[in-house]
């Protein structure tokens, strides 16, 4: 479950018309998505990753980084070779 941004309860139902933020439809998601998490990641779980993959209609990358955590992505020393060449590769082909 993913829900949008919680306003509070006050603005939700002005912004949703209900006192709780409503969840994404991931099913709706046609566009291609690229997965990558880490390892080590205390945010992000394996269990939780599959579920929202799981959800979605057209993930092209499900990846899982060894050794990587939650920061990793902005200063991981190999972050270039474990991540953004291969994004750079799908720009290129989506």
């Amino acid at each position: 479950k993913v829900p949008m941004y919680d306003y509070g309860e006050k603005e939700n139902l002005r912004k949703y018309g209900q006192p709780n933020s409503p969840e994404y439809n991931l099913t709706k998601i046609t566009a291609p998505v690229a997965l990558y998490y880490g390892a080590n990641d205390l945010f992000c779980v394996p269990e939780d990753v599959g579920k929202t993959s799981s959800m979605m209609q057209n993930v092209v990358v499900n990846k899982r980084i060894p050794d990587f955590n939650h920061v990793d992505i902005l200063w991981g020393i190999d972050v270039v070779d474990l991540v953004f060449n291969d994004i750079l590769k799908l720009l290129e082909k989506y």
